[in-house]
């Protein structure tokens, strides 16, 4: 079966669609297989089609990356595809290329073995990620590797700056060293969005300068350092040997540019680890490296995170006005924050906390934070006196809105879901957001207050907990956790294969949430909704969205609901550094594709009881089911969305309408879904599209709206936009623009499952019969 579009709509049906080698598998096999045959690599001489294996291990920044084998070699190569939307800038593959001259020359990356000409490269597969929390030594070594980075040469920059003084002459205003270099970076992505010089030079402006030595170096910088653009390699005299990958943003910008992604990015997650880097960075560079000197370096790493890379508040900022900036008043909550980081500078008590707990979490960044983004953890609870003539406009305001949960603990109604805050108590006695992995500090209401109280957020597990035993090739064995989960605030924990005596019970729901026992607030999840071949499984916080479904084969496999072809299965022992002397204990569990295992002992099976796992009510027949979707050109809220969809003789479709379809989208061509994962023929294809739909949220009062993602840009298509809370945008024009409508004529289903919840009993009830409204409210006057 295969798509077919036409007038802005999509239908599954049968028909052919010749594809452009780019959507196409087979014919990416055929173009890289003429390529290899006429390179000369001796390794790959007469390779065929039906021989080159291609597995998806891309990342989120719109090209893809291969891991390509050939069938009876243990030899790997790594094939990158650049994306579609970099076909419009002419520099950008030249740029990338430059870089991994410089960087290959000084062997720091794998030297590109065939180059296809603005189009993909390949290169040697060098090793393997390292694990999620390097020590001391590990540290040290990759302080040094970063070090060797900053040592290239800069002039292999100095063309494509000249091309960017060109082509944005505002450019001539900015330091060598300064946030915009690293925009300029992605023309699509950012030098397009910010493309009003207004803008431009009010991010040169808000430069933050770093202060030490070593950091103010104008050096050659990666750009985009992190764990998963990092290898481990073997051989060589030294205990840790790293390479870098992924080029894209190599740019010339600040030394601290790198040190402070890799602290953004979590590669460097605790003190000692940060501290080891730090010193051993210094050392390989020549500078002084006593405790004082490494403290100066770590604070510019620490305080720089609000201006440095992707996601910062700076580039939150200046990426996210709608309207032409022209004056610094546009950015007065980054504003606020550099104004605390320039105070750090002569602040001893505050650097420290800095340094000691990282920029965001120190006390003075957690209140500056809390007017613009109130749900964050350590933010302060207050109590507001409420006169009786605006308890109307209380009622609208979430911020006055909290939600009880199973187990007692209070969460805000309008607190992104994948932070799972709740009340708590702070080392001085107030009332404070914290985390539901805050155990000693969290506050649970007692067993009179929750019979008295609404139950309107999270609800108890309601299936019976089963151990994730393994049978089979695994037999004696079972899933394990990797780390302690009541440590840290919200980071994903990855699961491993032990023993059968440490086995994980978790609870199967109905909706195919796979929550666990011990700790209910704690569910299996696909990062970002991406699960792909090679993705590692991870525990995260319950969220009950998308990348929290899955479903248990007939074969005993577990499968996500949006990638059925994909089930767990165990990392790759010959390809993992983290194997141990007891053969598969102690791997990683990953996504694999059920067709490409080379043989069952890769592949998970579970010894679970029959039925766990299966819920055939949840699937829904789109088969005939016409999606009709267009670009309205303005934002349109939900109650447009929905009178829109009327007038064309329609309606809105349910969230699993269109979910449903996007599966089937996936799956409408093996080849495709293997090149393409969860980006596949996005109905909106590189934008941050979200589209009004129809579902059932009754636990939150806010029934039958809701949002999910129709494009590709930042988000899985397919997504619904519960796990980052109801959408102020969605309801007003405010800082609103998506500008889609999704629609179908198909007469409602008779009854729509909802994803969230079961329906029955999703409506909440108090102790004495009497429905609620969905808010905890002070009595009294207030």
């Amino acid at each position: 079966k295969n798509a077919e579009r036409c007038e802005g709509s999509t239908r599954i049906m049968a028909t052919s669609d010749v594809q452009h080698w780019r959507k196409d598998a087979t014919k990416l096999k055929e173009v890289v297989v003429d390529d290899i045959s006429r390179s000369g690599c001796k390794d790959w001489e007469g390779v065929t089609v039906q021989e080159l294996m291609l597995s998806d291990c891309s990342g989120m920044g719109g090209s893809k990356t291969f891991k390509m084998s050939r069938n009876g070699s243990a030899r790997c190569m790594a094939l990158h595809v650049i994306g579609d939307k970099h076909q419009a800038d002419p520099q950008f593959f030249a740029r990338i290329q430059a870089a991994a001259a410089a960087f290959s020359e000084a062997k720091l990356s794998p030297k590109h073995v065939v180059v296809h000409s603005g189009d993909f490269w390949i290169e040697e597969w060098s090793g393997e990620t390292p694990k999620s929390k390097l020590e001391s030594d590990a540290a040290g070594e990759l302080g040094r590797f970063i070090a060797r980075i900053h040592n290239v040469p800069t002039d292999w920059f100095d063309a494509h700056r000249a091309f960017l003084l060109q082509q944005y002459p505002v450019l001539q205003e900015a330091p060598l060293g300064n946030p915009i270099w690293y925009f300029a970076t992605r023309k699509t992505d950012w030098m397009d969005t910010i493309k009003e010089e207004s803008r431009m030079r009010l991010l040169i402006n808000a430069q933050l300068e770093p202060r030490s030595a070593a950091a103010t170096r104008v050096v050659t910088c990666h750009g985009d350092i992190h764990r998963g653009n990092l290898v481990l390699c073997p051989g060589g005299d030294e205990a840790y040997t790293f390479m870098a990958l992924d080029l894209e943003q190599a740019h010339v910008n600040h030394a601290i540019m790198d040190i402070t992604y890799l602290i953004w990015a979590g590669t460097l997650k605790d003190k000692d680890s940060k501290f080891a880097f730090a010193r051993a960075y210094l050392r390989e560079c020549g500078f002084p490296f006593d405790d004082d000197d490494v403290f100066a370096l770590l604070l510019d790493a620490e305080v720089n995170v609000i201006s440095t890379g992707f996601r910062s508040d700076l580039f939150v900022a200046i990426t996210e006005i709608h309207t032409q900036a022209t004056h610094e008043s546009e950015l007065k909550g980054y504003l606020r924050l550099r104004t605390i980081a320039e105070q750090a500078y002569h602040d001893t008590r505050l650097a420290r906390e800095i340094v000691e707990k990282g920029f965001h979490k120190c006390q003075a960044v957690v209140m500056a934070n809390s007017f613009e983004h109130p749900y964050q953890n350590g933010v302060p609870v207050s109590l507001h006196p409420i006169h009786p003539a605006q308890v109307e406009s209380v009622d609208k305001d979430g911020r006055c809105k909290l939600l009880m949960n199973w187990d007692g603990t209070i969460s805000p109604r309008l607190g992104e879901l994948h932070h799972a805050l709740v009340l708590g108590v702070g080392e001085h006695g107030e009332i404070k957001l914290t985390t539901q992995r805050d155990l000693e500090n969290r506050i649970v209401l007692s067993t009179e207050a929750r019979a008295a109280l609404p139950l309107h957020g999270h609800r108890a597990p309601k299936t019976t907990a089963v151990p994730l035993l393994l049978k089979g090739q695994h037999a004696g064995k079972a899933l394990v956790l990797s780390e302690d989960p009541t440590q840290g605030d919200y980071g994903c924990i990855p699961l491993r294969v032990g023993d059968a005596s440490s086995a994980l019970t978790v609870h199967f729901e109905a909706c195919g949430a796979v929550r666990l026992a011990r700790f209910p607030y704690l569910a299996f999840d696909c990062n970002c909704g991406r699960a792909r071949d090679g993705e590692t499984m991870k525990i995260y916080q319950y969220q009950d969205c998308d990348c929290h479904h899955f479903i248990c084969n007939n074969d005993g496999t577990i499968s996500s609901r949006f990638a059925p072809q994909l089930v767990l299965a165990l990392k790759d022992s010959a390809s993992s550094e983290e194997g141990t002397s007891d053969g598969e204990e102690g791997l990683e569990v990953v996504w694999a594709p059920r067709d490409s295992l080379e043989s069952s002992a890769s592949q998970l099976v579970f010894d679970l009881p029959v039925g766990t796992g299966r819920h055939p009510q949840h699937e829904l027949n789109i088969s005939g089911l016409t999606v009709h979707h267009e670009d309205i050109g303005r934002p349109v809220t939900w109650e447009e969305s929905k009178r829109m969809a009327e007038e064309r003789g329609g309606r809105l479709c349910t969230l699993e309408e269109v979910q449903s379809h996007v599966l089937a989208l996936r799956q409408v061509e093996r080849g495709l879904g293997e090149l393409q994962g969860e980006g596949a023929r996005a109905l909106f294809p590189t934008q941050d599209q979200w589209a009004a739909v129809v579902t059932d949220w009754r636990c939150y009062g806010y029934v039958g709206r809701e949002w999910v993602q129709v494009g590709d840009l930042y988000h899985p298509q397919g997504m619904s936009h519960r796990a980052y809370g109801i959408p102020g945008w969605g309801e007003t024009h405010d800082g609103a623009w998506h500008s889609v409508l999704v629609w179908t004529e198909a007469p409602l289903p008779s009854c729509t499952p909802s994803s969230f919840h079961q329906m029955e009993g999703c409506q909440s009830h108090r102790s004495d019969g009497k429905q609620c409204g969905g808010e905890l409210r002070l009595g009294g006057g207030s």
